[in-house]
């Protein structure tokens, strides 16, 4: 059956919203005739908005009103949106992003068509170009030549029910899912917590007095690295020792463990902590479809370890673009967001073609040459 045929035998039961010169916002009053908007669509509920129009402007836009059990589709931006009025909605009009039908109920349950609807806004999407499926579902004319398949009222009360149970069924699942979730994230916090507080495993100060034997401690791990530092510097100038973390508010550390600051633990090279660079240098015309990777502080932590997650979401930029040549990244550097904070570790492992790589202006890059401190080091 088409649309027409299903629709209530009355003026205006299938109607696109008025041009938008018809409701214009010195209209609204604080109290009347509700004005539908697209998000009411968008969002299924029919409270969102506070735009209302007085008796006398409702009446001339009388062929747009719209009431319970009528349908309202989103036509304009997020199109193909659909979602019916509840009993005790506002009598109102539609706005010019919207469609209203009003079914014959006779014929056709409007829950039985919901569903159908979007199952046919999903083809849509699916066999089309998102212009194409705009047409199909946005145009009146084309719309009404739709065919529906519509059986009987009985069966469409069976499969509505059971659309609605099933429906309900994986409400359930999705929110059993999302409890484990949670918990796999408590979960994880509090390996973390343990591995950050010495709890997880014994620590190497355990394992020695079991087996006898000395250990090197972090203060003298940091030490020697350190000294290595001093004797290998042959930049410019005098060597500057490394700023050291303030530890008065800190939480004790295990045994043989010691606090550190990143500039103890960075590579004494050049820009081994820096930020990226401003806005204004990454410009689209010297984005590349290969060349030095640019990471983004928008993808997850985790995607760096997921070739093909990080391959799609990134921007790359070919090695002519000469003013970035200070931020560079090497395979084994520390990425650290600015907000939240996340630690992630370039890993040679998992991007052994990259090579380089270039920061945007969201992230710090951090060359580390003593991962083994900065691994036990709480992340946020």
């Amino acid at each position: 059956m088409t649309l027409p045929e299903f629709c209530a035998p009355t003026p205006n039961s299938i109607r696109r919203g008025p041009f938008g010169s018809a409701i214009k916002k010195e209209f609204f009053v604080p109290t009347g005739y509700k004005v539908y908007e697209q998000q009411n669509a968008i969002y299924d509920d029919c409270e969102l908005g506070s735009y209302f129009v007085d008796e006398q402007k409702f009446e001339a836009l009388k062929s747009f009103e719209v009431g319970p059990g009528d349908i309202i589709i989103s036509c304009s931006g997020t199109v193909g949106r659909i979602a019916i009025l509840p009993a005790w909605a506002k009598n109102g009009v539609i706005n010019q992003a919207l469609l209203k039908l009003t079914l014959n109920t006779g014929v056709i349950l409007p829950q039985y068509f919901l569903f159908l609807f979007r199952q046919k806004v999903d083809e849509l999407m699916a066999g089309n170009v998102r212009g194409s499926a705009m047409v199909n579902i946005t145009g009146v004319k084309d719309l009404k030549n739709i065919l529906w398949p519509i059986p009987s009222l009985d069966e469409q009360r069976e499969i509505v029910a059971e659309i609605e149970k099933q429906f309900t069924r994986l409400e359930a699942g999705v929110a059993g899912l999302r409890r484990v979730q949670g918990n796999l994230k408590r979960y994880r916090a509090a390996v973390v917590k343990a591995a950050c507080e010495g709890k997880l495993v014994p620590t190497e100060a355990e394992l020695a007095r079991q087996e006898g034997r000395t250990n090197e401690t972090g203060a003298q791990l940091l030490e020697r690295i350190l000294t290595e530092r001093r004797q290998k510097w042959n930049g410019k100038g005098k060597y500057k020792e490394p700023e050291k973390p303030d530890t008065e508010n800190l939480p004790q550390l295990p045994e043989d463990w010691t606090w550190v600051s990143p500039e103890q633990l960075a590579d004494f090279g050049d820009n081994a902590i820096c930020a990226g660079p401003f806005g204004t240098i990454f410009k689209a015309k010297d984005f590349r479809s290969d060349g030095v990777p640019i990471f983004l502080a928008s993808c997850r932590a985790r995607t760096l370890f997921n070739p093909q997650a990080w391959i799609y979401g990134q921007r790359q930029m070919g090695r002519i673009f000469s003013p970035l040549f200070r931020l560079w990244w090497r395979t084994a550097d520390y990425e650290i967001r600015r907000s939240p904070r996340r630690v992630c570790n370039l890993s040679r492992r998992y991007w052994p073609r990259h090579g380089d790589a270039r920061c945007n202006k969201n992230v710090r890059k951090q060359t580390c040459c003593a991962t083994e401190i900065f691994d036990a080091l709480p992340k946020q």
